[in-house]
């Protein structure tokens, strides 16, 4: 300070204010490449089949950066990661990008539905693909039925009896999926009893019989068809494989009622081919 004319001095002291800058980094994109659902049949279990592929714009994006949901079309879906596990992984492929790998079975055919990959990373971005024409085969059946002859008594049940054997080559297949047809050959009593069961299974195929019974009304040897059909359209026919020879048995030599003498000369008079035993 001075005195008189003097002039105070005061010191100004500048202060400078940050600047406040956001700076946003954006996810880098992903790019759907191919799209590859797999080709199988029923029953039959694929493993680490390459079902989509896809590229990340980040050039340091790592497999374990992505989670893929895959609709599989039967009903289910799973999610997939880096980490294997029995449904499949995501692997990094050798010629750049990520491949979506899948493990599966199909329990049974299907026709145009829907399969589908979305693939998304960790920062948010996704990608995906989906056709709606994706199918399963039906696999194929094969008759196996050996010739064969039976002997059954006139009006008499045969029992039961193998009518026919055959294979499917989905060793998963279960009773419920086929029908079987029967053709006698003959006249017959009442209604025949016709039923499937399994005789053994592999890991990629499994073996069947068509059993059945029935009571002939006329004597001869009739030749047997057996028809099989299952649920995804595949048949099979097994002809001329199984006989049966139909007598009448003389058990009394009553007058009347089943295996009286009286009443196999009836049946006989009744029958040009007849045989008396």
């Amino acid at each position: 300070s001075y005195f008189g004319n003097a002039v105070s001095k005061v010191p100004v002291v500048a202060t400078a204010t940050p600047l406040a800058t956001t700076i946003t980094v954006g996810d880098a994109v992903l790019t759907a490449g191919a799209l590859t659902p797999p080709t199988v049949t029923e029953g039959h279990a694929f493993s680490n089949a390459i079902v989509f592929h896809f590229t990340d714009a980040d050039p340091a994006g790592t497999a374990s950066d992505y989670a893929a949901a895959v609709i599989l079309g039967d009903g289910a879906s799973v999610t997939l990661t880096s980490t294997a596990s029995a449904n499949g992984q995501i692997v990094v492929n050798a010629g750049g990008g990520f491949d979506v790998q899948l493990s599966y079975t199909y329990a049974e055919e299907l026709t145009n539905q829907t399969f589908s990959v979305q693939v998304t990373d960790a920062g948010g971005a996704s990608t995906s693909a989906s056709t709606s024409s994706f199918g399963v085969a039906d696999a194929a059946l094969t008759d196996t039925t050996p010739v064969t002859s039976y002997q059954a008594t006139l009006s008499t049940s045969t029992g039961q009896q193998v009518l026919a054997t055959f294979t499917d080559a989905n060793p998963g297949a279960s009773a419920a999926d086929f029908t079987p047809t029967v053709t006698w050959g003959g006249p017959l009593l009442g209604t025949p009893s016709v039923f499937v069961q399994e005789i053994s299974s592999s890991s990629t195929s499994s073996t069947w019989e068509v059993l059945g019974s029935a009571a002939y009304s006329a004597e001869g040897t009739f030749s047997v068809t057996v028809g099989v059909g299952d649920d995804g359209g595949q048949s099979v026919t097994s002809r001329n494989k199984i006989s049966i020879a139909v007598t009448d048995t003389v058990a009394n030599l009553g007058d009347s009622g089943p295996g009286s003498l009286r009443q196999a000369i009836l049946n006989t008079n009744a029958s040009s081919s007849a045989d008396i035993t």
